[in-house]
């Protein structure tokens, strides 16, 4: 049972993997999966030797967040909830789960493996944004029942951080400070390109349902054109819209202020967003440059209101 010294999965994590697969003894490869920021994410790859060959996914929650993390009853009851929904890509389905830590070391939860790889690459960026807008017109479509345990979508408008000069913040706060964001849906919570799977080149998974909520469907479509303009360009972001309209069926009403509330999550300036962004590849990425769209985004939106 091998990993490389920097990337090591901790033995108590491990044995506790192996275990609730019923795998103990097998022989195990661990590999540390890159571009998340929520948790601390292996590949255990199981049973080489013996030609039956199996992968599971364990996602350890390690940083302390609040008295409500990690979220993992949430994600749970979704990820059941979502199986039941015919959709035309996959999603992990939970083997087992560890609330409080007491057994892996830290709370975690074993997903299965879902099929494909990460692309946040700068190339084809329109491509991968128009399948972005698909697959979450299907998630929205196929309408999940909503779990008791989900916690309702809230928006922020207080911040701790200090806005900064860059971003008129202040203006979003006032533009947003009578906009109603109820909603009764089960929503992603976290719907970006680094949750999207591909394999040769069609978006094959979706992941990481750990910020999922009961909510207005809307705020994923401005979270990931938020995150999409970061990553890409506005092109990116309204070709995302334009596929997630047509395949909806509908047009997304008051654009422009669900445009602000997802951009209110990178407040100030989205610097927290570039370790995993860098982790995934995408090394021409730097917080001026993330900075600059930012600013591009929120001043697009607010002209549009």
């Amino acid at each position: 049972m091998a990993a490389s010294p920097i990337e090591e999965l901790p033995q108590q994590a491990l044995d506790w993997g192996l275990a609730a697969v019923d795998a103990v003894g097998q022989s195990c490869r661990v590999t540390r999966l890159r571009g998340g920021l929520a948790a601390s994410t292996h590949l255990l790859e199981l049973g080489a030797e013996t030609g039956l060959e199996r992968a599971v996914v364990l996602r350890r929650f390690v940083g302390e967040r609040s008295p409500i993390w990690p979220p993992i009853a949430q994600e749970v009851a979704a990820l059941a909830s979502i199986a039941a929904c015919a959709l035309p890509y996959q999603t992990p389905r939970v083997l087992a789960f560890d609330q409080d830590g007491s057994g892996c070391g830290h709370p975690a939860i074993l997903l299965t493996r879902v099929p494909g790889s990460l692309d946040l690459a700068p190339r084809n960026g329109l491509a991968r944004a128009a399948s972005l807008g698909r697959a979450l017109a299907e998630l929205h479509r196929a309408a999940p029942r909503v779990p008791s345990e989900l916690r309702p979508f809230e928006l922020k408008l207080t911040q701790t951080a200090a806005d900064g000069h860059a971003i008129a913040w202040p203006s979003v706060r006032r533009a947003l400070s009578g906009f109603s964001v109820a909603g009764s849906e089960l929503i992603h919570g976290d719907f970006h390109l680094g949750n999207a799977l591909f394999e040769d080149g069609v978006l094959s998974a979706i992941l990481d349902f750990t910020c999922v909520r009961r909510g207005p469907w809307q705020f994923d479509v401005g979270y990931c054109r938020c995150d999409l303009s970061l990553l890409f360009g506005l092109a990116e972001a309204d070709e995302f819209l334009k596929s997630y309209e047509a395949a909806r069926g509908l047009h997304v009403e008051d654009l422009p202020s669900w445009d602000l509330v997802g951009a209110l999550r990178a407040h100030p300036d989205a610097s927290s967003w570039l370790p995993g962004w860098l982790d995934a590849g995408r090394s021409d990425l730097n917080p001026a440059m993330v900075g600059e769209r930012l600013g591009r985004f929120v001043a697009r939106a607010l002209s549009k209101l």
